[in-house]
C-alpha cells in the first residue's frame, strides 16, 4: 500500500514567507490527480533588528526543518510591502499591459519607474475595450533584498507572489458560490490582511496593524469605502475570517455587531488534507499560514510574479534551455534504441542502399532537363513576387477591416514592417481589426499590435485616432 501511495506523488511544493515578525514555510505533496496534502509547516519568530546574514541562515534552517530538498518554491510577499491600485488601460494583450503599467507605477509612489516592479491581475474587459486591472507595485529595492536573502539561503530564481493572491485562491476554490462579492480577513499575530474578492478575482486589498477592536473596525470601514470609490463595485455581502482559531469567535462577534454584515469564523479550511504534524503546528502557533496554503493550491498567473522583468526574462530563457536539453536527451535515447534495433539488420540495409544508389543515379540523369526548367520558372516567379505581394496586402487589409474603422494611411517595408493609421469611434473595433489582420493569408507573417489609440473630439462627435504596427516574424 505504501508503495502505491508513493508512486501517486508527482512532486512537492514549498511556500515561504519572510515577514517582519516571523519566517513561515509549508511543504505540500502534489499528486498526479493534482490533489494536495499539506505535510509539514514551520514558523520562526524574528526581531526587526536581525541582520541579513543571520536572517538567511534562519531561512536555510527553516527550510531544513520542513525537509526541503529540490522542491519547487513559491515566495509569499507580505501585503504590507505592496501598494495596490484599481486601474483601467486601453490595452488587452499582456505585452501592451506590461508597458503601460511600468509607466503608470511611478504615479502612485514617489519613485522613478525604473525603481519599481509592477504586477497585475486582469479582472475583465469592458464594452469599450478597456482592461480593468488590480495593479500591484513594489519597490525594486525590497525585491532585490529578498532575492539576496534567498540566494544566501540556497534558494534562487523563484516566483514572488503577493500574499493576498493566496486568500483569493482559498476563496475561489473552497468558498465561492458564484458572482458574490466578499471581504476576507486573515488575522495574523500582528497584522490583519483585508482582501475584497469577486468572481474569482482579487479586486482590492489592504494590510492593517492588529491593534484595538475599534481601530480595526474603523480601518475596515475605510477599506470598504476606498474600494467602492475606486472600483464602483458591489457591496461585500459577507465577511470570512481566517487564521488561528483562539480569538476568532471574539472577532466574529465584534465585527458582526459593528458592521451589520454576516461574518463566518473559518480559521483553517476544513476541506484541505492536513497531516498530523501540520495540524499540530497550526494549532500551537499564533501566526497564520492561510495565505501560504492558498498559494500552494494552484500556480499563480505570471502577471502576479513580482520579480524585475530582466530577471523574469532570464529565468524564462534558462527554463527554455533546460527543456531543450531534456528534449535532446530524450531524442538521443530514442535514436540510440532505434540504432540498436537497426544494427541487427545492417547487412540487409547495405544491400538495399546499393540498389537505391544505382536507381538514384539513373533518375538523376533523366531529371536534369526538368531541373533547368525549374530554375527558369523560379526566376520568373521572383520577378513577379513583389508585384503580387502589394496587391495581396491591400486585398487582405480590406477583408479584415471592420465597418466602423476608416483608414487614413498604409505603408510597408518588404517583409519587415507594416504601419496602418486610421480612425474609429469604437476602441474594441480597433483591437478586433489588429487581431483579424494576423488571420489573413497575406499578412500572416506579421505580429500586429496597437501602438496608440487616442480619443479626440470632432464636429460629429468623439473618434479615436490609432496606429497599428505589424512587425515581420
Amino acid at each position: 500500500m505504501a508503495r502505491k501511495q508513493f508512486s501517486s506523488v508527482k512532486r512537492s511544493l514549498c511556500v515561504l514567507q519572510i515577514a517582519p515578525d516571523a519566517l513561515k514555510a509549508i511543504k505540500v505533496l502534489v499528486r498526479k490527480d493534482q490533489t494536495r496534502e499539506f505535510i509539514s509547516a514551520a514558523v520562526e519568530p524574528v526581531s526587526g533588528d536581525v541582520k541579513d546574514a543571520a536572517l538567511s541562515e534562519k531561512v536555510a534552517a527553516l527550510l531544513k526543518r520542513i525537509e526541503f530538498s529540490n522542491s519547487q518554491i513559491v515566495v509569499s510577499l507580505p501585503r504590507q510591502h505592496v501598494t495596490c491600485r484599481y486601474l483601467k488601460v486601453p490595452a488587452q494583450s499582456p505585452s501592451e499591459i506590461e508597458k503601460i503599467i511600468q509607466l503608470q507605477a511611478s504615479k502612485y509612489l514617489p519613485y522613478p519607474a525604473e525603481e519599481l516592479v509592477p504586477g497585475y491581475q486582469r479582472l475583465f474587459v469592458d464594452r469599450d475595450g478597456y482592461a480593468h486591472l488590480n495593479l500591484i507595485i513594489v519597490q525594486k529595492e525590497i525585491i532585490n533584498r529578498l532575492r539576496s536573502l534567498l540566494e544566501k539561503a540556497g534558494v534562487r530564481d523563484v516566483p514572488i507572489i503577493i500574499s493576498s493572491a493566496g486568500l483569493r485562491t482559498i476563496h475561489a476554490k473552497l468558498f465561492s458560490t458564484g458572482a458574490e462579492t466578499v471581504m476576507a480577513l486573515e488575522i495574523d499575530h500582528a497584522t490583519v490582511e483585508v482582501a475584497i474578492l469577486s468572481k474569482g478575482n482579487l479586486i482590492f486589498s489592504r494590510s492593517l496593524r492588529l491593534t484595538t477592536a475599534e481601530t480595526i473596525i474603523d480601518e475596515i470601514r475605510k477599506t470598504k469605502d476606498a474600494y467602492l470609490k475606486e472600483t464602483a463595485g458591489q457591496e461585500p455581502k459577507e465577511m470570512l475570517l481566517f487564521g488561528p482559531a483562539r480569538d476568532l469567535q471574539k472577532y466574529r462577534e465584534v465585527l458582526t455587531s459593528a458592521l451589520s454584515i454576516p461574518v463566518q469564523a473559518i480559521g483553517y479550511p476544513s476541506q484541505l488534507a492536513l497531516s498530523e504534524s501540520f495540524r499540530r503546528t497550526i494549532d500551537e502557533s499564533v501566526y497564520s499560514l492561510v495565505s501560504l496554503m492558498g498559494l500552494a493550491l494552484e500556480k499563480a498567473d505570471d502577471s502576479l510574479n513580482l520579480i524585475p522583468p530582466a530577471f523574469k526574462k532570464e529565468a524564462y530563457h534558462r527554463d527554455r534551455r533546460a527543456a531543450q536539453r531534456k528534449d535532446i536527451f530524450l531524442w538521443a535515447g530514442v535514436f540510440f534504441l532505434f540504432g540498436v534495433g537497426a544494427f541487427k539488420h545492417l547487412n540487409n540495409m547495405e544491400t538495399e542502399l546499393t540498389a537505391m544508389t544505382r536507381e538514384l543515379a539513373r533518375v538523376s540523369q533523366e531529371a536534369k532537363p526538368l531541373e533547368v526548367m525549374a530554375k527558369k520558372l523560379q526566376i520568373i516567379n521572383k520577378d513577379d513576387a513583389s508585384k503580387l505581394s502589394s496587391l495581396d496586402m491591400f486585398s487582405a487589409l480590406y477583408q479584415a477591416i471592420p465597418p466602423s474603422v476608416s483608414l487614413l494611411s498604409f505603408s510597408s517595408e518588404e517583409g519587415l514592417q507594416v504601419v496602418i493609421r486610421g480612425q474609429s469611434p469604437e476602441l474594441a473595433a480597433i483591437f478586433a481589426f489588429a487581431a483579424q489582420l494576423e488571420k489573413t493569408y497575406a499578412l500572416a507573417d506579421f505580429n500586429f499590435a496597437v501602438r496608440y489609440a487616442t480619443k479626440k473630439k470632432t464636429t460629429v462627435g468623439e473618434v479615436i485616432d490609432f496606429e497599428i504596427v505589424g512587425a515581420g516574424r
